[in-house]
């Protein structure tokens, strides 16, 4: 109802402590993605008074595992025949239907519908990457689905879109660069190389990308006064329940080098779970 008025904040009551209060008004920081996908319920009457965040949730759940599933089918066909690739293909499907990251955080919450969209979305993208490798093709179609993928997942959650755009950008320079003969010279490298990044298989996957970030970078503005900034976290209202938050982020920052070792250890080895002063 908000964005259909050309307004960028949210009723408080729909995002309750993930809110982040700016001059009187609330704001969300996942992206407009969520507002997007609840625009049909707009044509019925009273549509946008539905909750539909439950089957939001199953909807994206059941789109990242046919996603992995189609992946690992997909590497499956292309390996050696063996009884231990069977046995390993069965314990891997296992693991993504029971054990996936898409059941692990499976609660119909609006916070958590961000995650698996995110995660689906990502997914989507890990498919197209894996089919193209396995075919040694990225067509322009191709990468121009894996852009809008890329797209959409920086209107959904800034932190795996910015990892979808790094990872398509590498993707893009990889292939521009490829089969240049050793002997040719370097002007005329340097020409096809640019004959290549203008050429409509890299330039239209590249519009793509840029348009999702005008979008998003206009989004940004409307609620914070700056494009290039997702999330002001020293308005969160979360700071209200822990004080110590804000001080903390102004002297450690919310991205630090120093904590990416803790973050391995969360991720690789759980010891986190033991609770200490230290």
């Amino acid at each position: 109802e908000h964005l259909l008025r050309g307004e960028f904040d949210v009723d408080p009551s729909a995002v309750g402590d993930e809110g982040f209060r700016r001059d009187g008004r609330v704001f969300a920081y996942w992206g407009i993605f969520f507002a997007l996908i609840r625009w049909p319920l707009a044509l019925i009457p009273g549509g946008l008074r539905i909750d539909v965040t439950t089957f939001s949730c199953f909807v994206a759940v059941c789109a990242a595992a046919f996603a992995k599933l189609q992946t690992l089918r997909a590497v499956f066909d292309i390996s050696p025949a063996s009884p231990a690739r069977d046995i390993l293909f069965g314990c891997l499907v296992l693991t993504i239907l029971f054990g996936g990251a898409q059941v692990e955080f499976l609660r119909p919450s609006i916070y958590q519908e961000v995650c698996l969209w995110a995660g689906a979305l990502a997914a989507m993208f890990n498919y197209f990457a894996v089919r193209g490798i396995i075919n040694d093709r990225f067509s322009t179609s191709w990468l121009c689905s894996m852009s809008l993928l890329a797209g959409l997942a920086l209107l959904a959650r800034v932190s795996m879109g910015i990892g979808l755009y790094a990872a398509l950008g590498l993707l893009l320079v990889s292939l521009a660069s490829e089969s240049h003969p050793k002997k040719e010279k370097s002007l005329a490298a340097i020409s096809t190389l640019k004959d290549r990044i203008l050429s409509a298989r890299f330039l239209l996957p590249l519009l793509i990308l840029l348009g999702f970030a005008v979008i998003g970078g206009y989004v940004n503005y409307q609620r914070w006064g700056d494009p290039t900034v997702f999330a002001d976290f020293n308005l969160h209202l979360m700071n209200d329940e822990y004080p110590d938050r804000r001080p903390r982020t102004e002297a450690y920052g919310l991205f630090n080098l120093l904590r990416i070792p803790f973050g391995l250890i969360y991720y690789f080895f759980p010891i986190w779970v033991i609770h200490r002063h230290d």
